[in-house]
This record gives C-alpha cells, sequence and structure tokens, in this order.
C-alpha cells in the first residue's frame, strides 16, 4: 500500500528509524523509539488532490506558517514482562504534555 500525501509537515507523525538508548536521570538505561506526533493530528490528500498538486508544495505550503507543536512519545523496552505491563499502564494514563 502506498502511504498517503499529508497536507503539510506539520500534519504527519515522524519515527524514529533505529532504537537508542535513553538514559534516565537517576542512571538506568533502556533502549526505545520515538515518535513526534502532530498535536493537531494527521491530514492527507486524497489520491486526486494530491495528483494536481506540484511537487514541491510541502516545502512552499508550510513556509512563513508560523511554529507547530508536536508532542514526543517514547516507547522503551521493559526489562521484564512484569515491568512491561506496569509500563504500559503508565503510558496509557499520560496525556500530551506529561513527562513519560
Amino acid at each position: 500500500m502506498k502511504k498517503p500525501v499529508p497536507v503539510s509537515y506539520a500534519q504527519t507523525i515522524y519515527h524514529a528509524e533505529h532504537a537508542f538508548r535513553f538514559t534516565a536521570s537517576d542512571g538506568p538505561s533502556r533502549f526505545g523509539r520515538y515518535r513526534f506526533v502532530p498535536q493537531a493530528g494527521e491530514a492527507f490528500l486524497s489520491p486526486d488532490d494530491a495528483g494536481k498538486r506540484s511537487h514541491s508544495f510541502l516545502r512552499e505550503g508550510d513556509r512563513g506558517m508560523g511554529s507547530r507543536v508536536f508532542v514526543l512519545r517514547a516507547f522503551v523496552a521493559a526489562t521484564r514482562t512484569l515491568r512491561l505491563s506496569v509500563t504500559t499502564a503508565a503510558l496509557a494514563a499520560t496525556k500530551p504534555g506529561d513527562d513519560v
């Protein structure tokens, strides 16, 4: 399946392609990935609308639009199965802007 064309760079999710080491302030490290999620949500063009746009419309359209807000979400590997269930519950209970 071909990926849909976003309305703007500010309305698409960005994923980490590789895993990175995240280190807590008290010392322990775990590997995980991150994702930047647009606070405005994702929006895509229909295939017909996408075909009518220039090849550089994303770069042209986002100039001068001001700042955008993205939420950074980190997904870290668990050290044990029990820890995973606690981590999953904690992540599910968070809201945008919470420290994770």
